[in-house]
């Protein structure tokens, strides 16, 4: 394909930012939550910085962060820069389905999303990040969703 045809294909420039939708909201608010709200609640004493977490927990929690900004952003970009909103969706929809299937699983590994004798708020029963992310979760499968009309691929 030429650099002229590129220039002109859909998911590329001004088309591209014409054709965005409420698909790329989604991918927006989830970014917003990956690369600032979650290293807002996380970068301090109680988990990164936390005295009674070994080296090794803290390493791991450093990479988790910065994988899921990484993938955040690189799904901003897709949606809002290239126009491919549906496949953005579905890379944000991993990071965030990932922390909801942590959850589901703690059982088999001995983990938990709330902190021993924290005051986590547990509206409706549920934990605040998990509410957050199923609430994003469902947005972004509606994302990844083919409308009547559109293809199924990503």
């Amino acid at each position: 394909m030429s650099i002229f045809a590129r220039m002109s294909h859909p998911t590329h420039g001004a088309a591209a930012r014409r054709r965005r939708s409420w698909r790329s909201g989604a991918v927006t608010l989830s970014a917003i939550v990956l690369v600032v709200l979650i290293p807002v609640l996380e970068v301090n004493d109680t988990h990164l910085f936390s005295p009674d977490w070994p080296a090794h927990a803290r390493f791991h929690e450093a990479w988790q962060l910065l994988t899921n900004a990484g993938l955040a952003a690189a799904a901003l970009w897709l949606a809002l820069a290239r126009g491919r909103e549906r496949l953005a969706a579905g890379l944000v929809l991993i990071v965030v389905g990932s922390l909801i299937l942590a959850c589901a699983f703690g059982g088999l590994y001995g983990g938990a999303i709330t902190r021993p004798g924290g005051d986590d708020l547990q509206p409706l029963g549920l934990s605040l990040p998990v509410l957050i992310m199923s609430a994003l979760a469902v947005a972004l499968l509606a994302a990844v969703w083919p409308g009547k009309r559109e293809p199924i691929h990503l």
